[in-house]
């Protein structure tokens, strides 16, 4: 896939390798791109080339990611910044700073390049809200250190991230989105099936018990169920 329209990147990646790579297949895709290696420069570059989006690596020399982030935030207001990271812990902080998006090093080409677009179509009101990557009902924030990405299907702890899948996936956002609040068993069984039947409500049950199993390393979240109400995430502030 390549873009329309070419948007000019500053990327900055201390390894130089894969700097090198990672720079050019984002220009095979369609980006202008320009590569540097700490963060000190990535800030004197920002200011020189005022690009369309800014990719930083989290842990550079000078200044790391979150830093530098934080400078450029304060001189431009606009600009999607995105932290690249092998290490899913800084998730949460990346993204209750406000920042366009958090993607693992260990994402493919394809989708990291989709996110950058992503990241500046959002930014341009280019997207319905509800597609905008990183935007509040997207991403929900369970605890200090853990957040769940509906986006993407994947719920992080700590350093754990942890793929849902399609169906646990869908199941997780619906009660993130009425955390603390009951949802009717029915409403979740037309949500995933299309269809309320025993059997479904079965199905269910069990896909309900997956949640809770992943959930006992969140000792702030709970799974809890009232058979007149149906099935509650009870979180708590934070």
């Amino acid at each position: 896939m390549v873009m329309t329209q070419q948007l000019s990147v500053l990327y900055a990646e201390d390894h130089r390798e894969t700097a090198r790579r990672f720079a050019q297949e984002m220009e095979a895709y369609g980006f202008e791109v320009h590569a540097v290696h700490d963060g000190l420069a990535a800030l004197q570059a920002f200011r020189d080339l005022k690009p369309d989006i800014v990719v930083l690596d989290y842990r550079m020399p000078g200044a790391n990611g979150l830093e530098a982030a934080a400078v450029i935030r304060k001189e431009d207001s606009k600009v999607p910044i995105l932290i690249l990271s092998s290490y899913s812990e800084y998730a949460v902080t990346t993204l209750k700073k406000g920042y366009a998006d958090f993607i693992r090093k260990d994402a493919t080409t394809e989708e990291i390049c989709l996110r950058i677009e992503k990241a500046w179509r959002a930014s341009q009101h280019l997207l319905p809200a509800d597609k905008v990557t990183g935007a509040s009902d997207e991403v929900y924030y369970l605890s200090e250190d853990s957040l769940y990405n509906a986006s993407t299907l994947t719920l992080s702890i700590d350093e754990k991230r942890i793929p849902l899948g399609s169906k646990l996936g869908k199941l997780f956002a619906r009660l993130c989105q009425e955390q603390n609040h009951f949802v009717p068993v029915e409403a979740l069984c037309e949500e995933l099936w299309g269809i309320y039947s025993k059997n479904k409500k079965k199905q269910l049950q069990d896909y309900v018990s997956q949640l809770r199993k992943i959930l006992e390393d969140i000792p702030e979240v709970a799974v809890r169920y009232i058979d007149s109400k149906g099935f509650l995430l009870h979180t708590i502030d934070y």
